[in-house]
């Protein structure tokens, strides 16, 4: 299919139909398959992709590398009715931004980010090392890193590190490279934005800060295992939001999810929560048992 052909859903803004074949790079099977779009392309399609970086910020020699079994096929949600969609995903966004960091276990990370008012979605994966198309068990020098996307206006960038910042131990060193404190910065006002914060945390925790601020490199997406994985660990709320969205990518690009993932680990306010429960897509015993949950929870990073 031609892509500059393609129409799209005026709704969410994806094409009705994104297919590209891919190249085996090896490695683990179930995830070193990707696609590879140079900003040319991109500037054509991947701002429709289901997982978009600010497409400003990339220069001309930089790839975007998405893991994809056995291809990347994009499939929009507009094939599901719209009362189907949770209410919460059926918002538009005119100027959504991105934001990647990474404070130790990326699994805590993304549910802690996911809870927030203003985060729209979440995903997790791999930033900052040389190696080519890490993966969970073979990370090489790359850190965990979770990548958001906001509503800047509904949260800014700096109260983004202001949560960042608090949410973890950014003056020690970490006892693995893979756990590293860092901001990966998307433009010149995010890096100013960083070197304040990183200067009024040494001010207020009277010590120095570890967090490496690099600018923004090549993203890897994490294998599915990886991505919302407090809201895998309790099977009978995942479930039901399976049913919604059976297809991971939709799955994964979905701000109900997110918001899921936050609550089902302990994360995020309870007037937030009560505020959207309905609109989540959750039939009401499971809404109930997310309150549950999130009331029992404890916010405890990579544990379950």
């Amino acid at each position: 299919m031609d892509l500059q052909k393609e129409s799209s859903n005026e709704r969410s803004g994806w094409p009705v139909d994104l297919q590209r074949p891919v190249s085996s790079r090896g490695g683990d099977k179930n995830s070193e398959r990707c696609v590879q779009f140079t900003k040319s392309e991109s500037q054509q399609a991947c701002r429709h992709l289901l997982h978009p970086v600010i497409q400003q910020t990339w220069p001309a020699t930089k790839q975007i590398l998405l893991p994809s079994v056995p291809l990347y096929r994009i499939t929009h949600m507009n094939q599901l009715e719209a009362t189907k969609l949770p209410a919460i995903d059926q918002r538009t966004y005119d100027n959504l931004q991105t934001a990647t960091f990474a404070l130790g276990c990326f699994w805590g990370a993304e549910a802690f980010f996911g809870a927030m008012a203003g985060v729209v979605r979440t995903r997790v994966g791999y930033a900052g090392g040389t190696t080519p198309l890490p993966t969970y068990r073979s990370i090489a020098d790359h850190i965990e890193t979770v990548q958001v996307e906001f509503d800047p206006d509904q949260v800014t960038y700096p109260h983004l590190l202001e949560r960042f910042f608090a949410h973890h131990s950014p003056t020690k060193e970490p006892r693995k490279r893979q756990y590293t404190s860092a901001i990966f910065y998307h433009s010149p006002q995010q890096e100013q934005w960083a070197k304040d914060a990183i200067k009024a945390t040494e001010a207020r925790l009277e010590q120095t800060v570890t967090t490496e601020l690099i600018p923004y490199p090549t993203f890897y997406l994490a294998q599915e295992r990886h991505q919302k994985w407090k809201l895998r660990r309790e099977p009978a709320v995942f479930h039901e939001l399976q049913k919604i969205y059976p297809d991971e990518v939709e799955l994964n690009y979905s701000t109900a999810v997110a918001r899921v993932n936050g609550y089902v680990g302990g994360f995020g306010e309870k007037e937030l929560l009560m505020e959207e429960l309905g609109s989540l897509g959750l039939s009401y015993p499971v809404q109930q048992l997310l309150l549950a949950h999130f009331l029992a929870q404890p916010m405890t990073g990579c544990s379950h």
